[in-house]
């Protein structure tokens, strides 16, 4: 693991001063060159992994509603790797899972506003977290492989590979150009929208609401913000939510608040409304 400044993006492997460490994020160390070269060119990330070979042993919570017997659908999911569960408050439940091959691909994540003029070779673009990833199980060097656990009998044959998917990465990255150079005005405003007028318009919206049905709000507003970050527009110059619920592009604070005075989460209809 490397650590990379937050500011500088400098990379090292460790720094034992006191408190010193907390100007420093974490980092795997394969892909944190070419992390610290996006942050560089001005494409901002989130969060990353180069992929990891071996499984995970979690602890995770789980809002599960409308379901006689929420442990034994998570039995069903997870089988003998399920270790516990604890229900917890309104519909809260904690477990304890022991994660298969969940860490085989690699991935950059990338606030809502950032926008990639290419994809590198072999990565997918995937709008539901605003991330790039590459699925180790999808590469055909692992044809041969039918599970994590005849990968993890030859570790290296992963190992290679790894090396092979970040050096490649690195040099996508050393041939994009700067942020401020590919992006245009349009994603301008949008990054103006996300990161300046949403959060205020979110803050009025919420102030209307308490308790459950301010968390009902949340989600609401959360899936809104989450669908015009990934501009799922249609060729009308809505957004579709599920439920066949369309909302302006454009969002503003009044069709905020009446597509979720009128409708909530579950919306059943489809809602058109002309922009003012």
């Amino acid at each position: 693991m490397a650590k990379i400044h937050k500011t500088t993006f400098d990379i090292i492997e460790c720094d034992n001063r006191d408190n010193s460490e907390e100007n420093y994020f974490d980092c795997d160390e394969l892909i944190a060159a070419s992390i610290r070269k996006l942050n560089l060119k001005g494409y901002t990330t989130k969060h990353c992994c180069e992929g990891h070979l071996y499984d995970d042993i979690c602890e995770a919570r789980w809002r599960i509603r409308d379901m006689k017997d929420p442990e034994a659908e998570l039995r069903r999911i997870y089988g003998d790797d399920l270790y516990s569960v604890t229900a917890l408050e309104d519909d809260l439940y904690r477990f304890v899972c022991r994660q298969r091959g969940c860490s085989l691909e690699a991935y950059i994540s990338f606030p809502h506003y950032i926008v990639l003029p290419a994809l590198p070779d072999g990565w997918e673009f995937d709008g539901n977290y605003w991330r790039i990833a590459y699925d180790y199980c999808a590469d055909p060097a692992f044809a041969e492989f039918q599970t994590p656990a005849d990968l993890q009998r030859q570790p290296f044959v992963f190992f290679r590979r790894k090396a092979e998917v970040m050096e490649a990465l690195e040099k996508w990255v050393d041939q994009l150009a700067d942020y401020d150079t590919v992006i245009t005005e349009e994603n301008r405003k949008e990054r103006e929208f996300i990161l300046v007028t949403y959060p205020e318009m979110e803050k009025a919206f919420l102030a209307q609401y308490s308790g459950d049905k301010q968390k009902e709000a949340a989600e609401f507003s959360g899936d809104l913000l989450r669908k015009l970050s990934c501009r799922n527009d249609r060729m009308d110059g809505t957004i579709q939510f599920p439920g066949n619920v369309y909302l302006p592009t454009a969002a503003k604070p009044a069709y905020v608040e009446k597509a979720f005075r009128e409708y909530g989460n579950n919306c059943p209809v489809q809602l058109k409304m002309e922009l003012a």
